[in-house]
């Protein structure tokens, strides 16, 4: 079984309707079937260790990661990396706008003095773990924060080069060409499983 996890970005809240509840609600949920679990959103500071966990125990053999933000660059690499050392697979990684936050430091902190770097154009690197396929992502340049490069732990990790979209990263996750990632590359992973 696969389950789809949808991670929300630093400043977005399930208290108020975002372009990532948006695009849950109509691509992700849609696509739920006996072999397909969608869960709900979680927030970029969600414990991703204890959901990989809650997912080996239900028997998730895999997981696609559709992740803004924060929730792309902080929390993504988190679960995929637990869900490596619990034997779930992540064969498609979607990122939008991933921002680097030290995984060492704690996301009860929240927006601690320490992750300035966020803010800085170029001065880090997001590494995705062992475990995950292949990556899609989109970032855009008009302000900050704004995407962190993507770097590849294992050399059986596909990073496509990131599609640079003309939104600003408080509204890069309603950006039409982002949700047509998501539904293209999910349609295309999902027709893969139902291949004989």
């Amino acid at each position: 079984m696969l389950a789809l996890v949808t991670i929300t970005g630093f400043t977005e809240s399930l208290r108020h309707p975002t372009g990532t509840e948006d695009l849950h609600r109509h691509i992700l949920r849609p696509l739920a079937s006996p072999s397909v679990q969608v869960l709900t959103p979680i927030p970029w500071d969600h414990d991703v260790a204890g959901l990989a966990h809650y997912l080996a125990r239900a028997h998730i053999t895999s997981a696609a990661v559709v992740a803004y933000s924060w929730g792309a660059g902080f929390a993504a690499p988190r679960f995929a990396k637990t869900c490596r050392q619990l034997g779930i697979q992540i064969p498609l990684m979607l990122l939008c706008d991933p921002v680097y936050r030290p995984q060492w430091l704690p996301a009860w902190l929240g927006p601690a003095p320490l992750a300035i770097r966020a803010l800085l154009p170029g001065s880090a690197t997001i590494t995705i773990p062992p475990g995950v396929s292949e990556v899609h992502s989109v970032r855009q340049t008009l302000d900050l924060p704004r995407a962190h490069p993507l770097r590849a732990a294992s050399p059986s990790t596909t990073i496509h080069p990131p599609i640079t979209l003309p939104f600003g990263h408080t509204v890069i996750d309603e950006a039409p060409a982002w949700k047509n990632l998501v539904r293209t590359q999910l349609n295309l992973h999902l027709a893969t499983l139902q291949a004989p």
